[in-house]
């Protein structure tokens, strides 16, 4: 159970508002298995000091590396002036795009990175300074379960520094952004600890054509196995007329043992060929107003320099994009070659996608296609096709019935017998029910099974195991 409360401090009487939610998520899995989560929060109007606790209680599936049904507590107190803010206990921070500092919760992937620590705020004339120390946490709810990453890239007793010097220049709204991380790990084994220091910024300039964004990063450690690495993303957009061109890019070079990042990528699944090792990429778009009709399109590839697979190729991910939107029709086609070794059942792996999603009124549906050729871990020829599609019906505001159907050429575990590459079976389907009432009371039931895979989010990607059962989850807002 989890029970968020916010108490104010005051030397007036406050104005204080109140709210309530509560979730329930209930799987059959093998195991029956709940998780509960219920939020408290009352929080003042006029408040400069404040002071919340949060008391979590995970029930469910859990192993040795797990949270072995116990409750984590997150607190915080803060307070907040007009040139001056400070803060103490469990926050989230994000430097930039993420490219050096990326603590951040996405509940949709299913883990959570957050700062235990102090963050400390101070405005002089036009520029900003701001500081934080603490503790680094990732929390990754994989499978219906929580855990803590205790590897000894991820580890609880690591001490993070960071600070960073915001200027802004009085010339089309360009803001300057100069910062450093300083990070201490105890590794195990090690005599002595491991410290590694990040420097970097950012430069953000707007107008009425055009809007760049650079950010770049240069990274040490006093490991000596540990070599420098360097990181630089770029994004931009250039306005004429009815027309709006884009060009993105990035150069990631042994950035991989850094782990408290949220690298920025430039395709749709937010995949990362190499999490950071040996990356650049380039994208370009083009979008195009007409009276009532939208255009929009990208071609974008992600590629190593140095690193290969067991084939001898380079990875690489090559992605085009385009989706046109005219009234209530909304319509998307994606194509995808993916060269990597990112998949951990995989000595090599090559997948080609075909996606097309389309929307109108009441109705949306989905069609994939994709086509998988790579060598096991077992040295075994891997070669299948995937199809599938998805329907959404809108019955109205309130209720959406979807189901989804996914189908294989062959079962991998019974024809072939190349075990533990991907998911068994050939056939996954789904069906849910989604209701959403005032923005009150969400809810959402699905029976089913899922082959499972990859799921990636700001360059991190896990493995998410089969699933065949029932899932319920219900959220009430007062």
């Amino acid at each position: 159970m989890n029970l968020l409360l916010i108490i104010s401090l005051f030397t007036q009487t406050p104005e204080i508002s109140s709210k309530f939610s509560n979730d329930l998520n209930v799987w059959g899995w093998k195991k029956e298995t709940a998780d509960t989560t219920t939020k408290l929060d009352t929080a003042s109007i006029e408040n400069s000091l404040s002071l919340s606790a949060q008391w979590l209680y995970f029930n469910g599936l859990f192993e040795t590396l797990y949270l072995d049904k116990k409750i984590y507590i997150k607190k915080r107190i803060s307070f907040e002036a007009p040139n001056v803010s400070f803060l103490m206990g469990d926050f989230y921070e994000t430097y930039g795009n993420g490219l050096m500092l990326g603590m951040t919760a996405i509940e949709s992937k299913g883990y959570e990175r957050r700062i235990n620590g102090a963050r400390a705020s101070t405005k002089l004339g036009r520029v900003t300074l701001s500081e934080i120390y603490g503790s680094p946490l990732i929390i990754d709810r994989a499978n219906q379960r929580y855990a803590l990453k205790t590897d000894v890239s991820a580890d609880t007793s690591d001490r993070l520094g960071g600070i960073n010097l915001s200027v802004p220049i009085p010339v089309a709204q360009t803001i300057f952004n100069a910062r450093g991380i300083a990070l201490k790990q105890d590794y195990r084994g090690y005599i002595s600890p491991v410290y590694m220091t990040l420097i970097g910024g950012d430069l953000k300039l707007n107008t009425s054509w055009c809007e760049f964004n650079a950010e770049g990063v240069r990274k040490t450690s006093s490991d000596t196995l540990d070599t420098l690495g360097y990181g630089a993303y770029l994004n931009t957009k250039l306005y004429l007329n009815s027309y709006v061109f884009g060009i993105h890019g990035l150069y990631y070079e042994q950035l991989n043992t850094y782990k408290y990042s949220c690298l920025p990528t430039i395709n749709k699944n937010e995949y990362s060929i190499n999490e950071g090792k040996d990356e650049l990429g380039y994208k370009f778009s083009l979008q195009k107003a007409f009276d009532e009709l939208i255009v929009n399109s990208y071609f974008a590839n992600t590629f190593t320099r140095l690193e290969k697979n067991t084939n001898g190729n380079g990875r690489k991910l090559l992605e085009t994009y385009a989706d046109i939107e005219f009234k209530d029709i909304n319509a998307s086609f994606r194509t995808a070659d993916l060269d990597s070794g990112i998949d951990p059942h995989y000595k090599s792996k090559q997948q080609i996608e075909s996606e097309f999603v389309g929307e109108i009124k009441m109705l949306k549906g989905e069609i994939l296609l994709s086509k998988v050729n790579g060598n096991s871990l077992e040295d075994s020829t891997v070669y299948f096709y995937d199809t599938g599609f998805g329907l959404d019906f809108f019955i109205n505001e309130q209720f959406t019935l979807y189901y989804t159907f996914t189908r294989r050429s062959k079962d991998l575990f019974g024809e072939t017998q190349e075990i533990h590459v991907e998911s068994p079976g050939k056939q996954w389907s789904g069906i849910g029910l989604k209701v959403n009432i005032a923005d009150k009371v969400l809810g959402e039931i699905w029976y089913g099974n899922e082959k499972g895979g990859l799921v990636c989010s700001g360059g991190t990607c896990r493995w998410v195991e089969p699933y065949n059962g029932l899932k319920a989850k219900v959220n009430l807002n007062f």
